[in-house]
């Protein structure tokens, strides 16, 4: 079976929870407690002293986010990449960064640039209620089982195949570089990159390259996890990963590096050996240096190493560079929460209109062919209605689109729905463990986290396409079954140990 048993005793794909009933019961009775203090603070609200409610806000919402932090954390074993402990964080980092540092006074100066002070109580009555319905989604779907489970290594023609999805990737990269000139990224930093289509006539495939190289590394590692036991096998694949990596930190593409460094951890998380919390708060803190490097240095150029070195050495020694400035730089999509509730004093509710947008996405072209009867996404929505066509960069709130469509409820539903279905995939992937499903975890997984800031337009459509190409790959290249005992060990959504 290849290399099957270095990756059987490291995994235990039991997913049942130690928490007992009575643990649980605890967990969901504070959490009615925090949903009605929720209420009841922006009920309280009368127009007055905005920001005192919106504090009052903010603090219930961490103490949501405590609350189930702790709860997570009852057990021998906790698993800290867990989907919930992962989404989460993008949640807090999205919509509660930059007013938690305000209202600590660690950075008085941020700039939010909200439209309204006095909705603001009103968002994050919104961002609560839509971090309430995640958890409670999630959670619901906690059962215990033990039942027989079953794993399939994949074939070869799966590492082949990412290998040359990589490939692919990187030429289409160089020739792009090729045609711009590399003077022209020194020049203009990352504008380059971010707008491609102002360079070139047909940037389609450049925007292409990125899911490309992402979809074949996580093919190629999940293969060579499942056969080999680790995440690399010779130097072609490591190589491409980290030409890749280097391009994409020199242009500034920290979106793209994100999506990469989280299938690469996921993958030796889930498939060979766990990461402890020491050293993924280690990685975090290098992510967040990284982060804050690139965005001081990307829009000034590209590839021009040694203007780039004098730039950071001048912005650390002056001060002008903070830890805190992605955090700041983040959450300002409850930013968009507001402009959101600006338009919908003057414009209908959409009653769904969105989420058909996301589904008819699905099909090819078809979306472009309907735009004129379904308009843009929410997020193009929200950018064209305030700073006109053409402009980008807006962003949006996954949970505002709930609220979007159908208000209060809205915003819950969406995010139970989030949460249920990311446990459902966790429950399915690792009970039978297979290429197919690890590779829709992996890569599913990072696409939601990302469209916390954005909609569902970026979930559904990318989803159903990474599944279809699991499907294929799986048709075409095979997998062979292995049947493990069956186990019944209480986990707390810990389904790695050391074995």
């Amino acid at each position: 079976m290849l290399a099957a048993s270095k990756v059987e005793s490291k995994l235990d794909y039991e997913l049942t929870t130690d928490n007992s009933n009575s643990l649980r019961m605890v967990y969901f009775f504070w959490l009615l407690i925090a949903s009605l203090a929720n209420v009841m603070v922006y009920l309280s609200y009368k127009g007055d002293n905005a920001e005192y409610y919106s504090s009052l806000n903010t603090v219930v919402g961490l103490i949501i986010l405590l609350g189930h932090f702790v709860y997570r954390t009852l057990s021998k074993q906790t698993n800290w990449l867990a989907p919930d402990i992962l989404y989460l964080l993008a949640y807090f980092l999205f919509h509660y960064s930059s007013i938690t540092l305000q209202l600590f006074g660690i950075a008085d100066d941020v700039d939010i640039d909200y439209l309204s002070l006095e909705r603001f109580p009103q968002v994050l009555f919104i961002v609560n209620l839509g971090l309430i319905g995640f958890v409670v989604g999630y959670e619901l779907f906690c059962n215990r089982v033990a039942k027989r489970i079953t794993k399939r290594i994949p074939g070869n023609g799966w590492g082949v195949f990412g290998i040359v999805l990589m490939v692919v990737a990187l030429i289409i990269h160089i020739v792009y570089m090729l045609i711009v000139g590399i003077d022209t990224f020194v020049r203009e930093g990352y504008t380059v990159s971010s707008k491609m289509h102002y360079f070139v006539e047909e940037a389609r495939f450049w925007r292409l390259h990125f899911h490309l190289f992402t979809m074949g590394f996580a093919v190629y590692i999940i293969a060579v996890a499942l056969k080999h036991g680790r995440i690399f096998k010779g130097r072609l694949g490591i190589s491409l990963c980290v030409l890749f990596l280097l391009l994409l930190i020199m242009e500034g593409g920290r979106s793209q590096i994100v999506t990469l460094i989280l299938v690469l951890i996921l993958v030796r998380h889930y498939l060979i050996k766990p990461i402890g919390f020491k050293y993924l708060v280690v990685i975090f803190l290098g992510c967040i240096f990284l982060f804050n490097s690139i965005k001081i240095v990307r829009n000034l150029t590209a590839y021009d190493v040694d203007l780039m070195k004098n730039e950071l050495i001048y912005a650390y020694g002056q001060g002008e560079a903070h830890w805190y400035d992605s955090f700041r730089e983040m959450g300002g999509s409850v930013r968009t929460i507001d402009m959101t509730l600006g338009l919908l004093e003057v414009q209908p509710y959409w009653y769904g209109k969105g989420y058909v947008i996301s589904i008819v996405h699905i099909i090819p072209f078809l979306q472009g062919l309907l735009n004129d009867y379904l308009g843009p996404s929410p997020g193009q929505w929200l950018t064209y209605t305030l700073f006109g066509y053409g402009a980008a960069g807006t962003g949006f709130s996954i949970v505002g689109e709930g609220y979007l469509n159908f208000g209060y409820p809205g915003a819950f539903l969406q995010m139970f729905i989030i949460g249920w279905f990311l446990k459902w995939l966790y429950k399915s992937t690792t009970e039978n463990l297979s290429p197919a499903k690890m590779l829709v975890f992996v890569v599913g997984l990072g696409i939601i986290m990302i469209a916390v800031r954005n909609d569902s337009n970026i979930i559904i459509s990318p989803l159903v396409k990474v599944a279809v190409l699991a499907w294929f790959l799986n048709f075409l290249f095979g997998s062979e079954e292995i049947t493990l005992d069956s186990v019944n060990v209480d986990e707390k959504d810990m389904l790695i140990t050391e074995g």
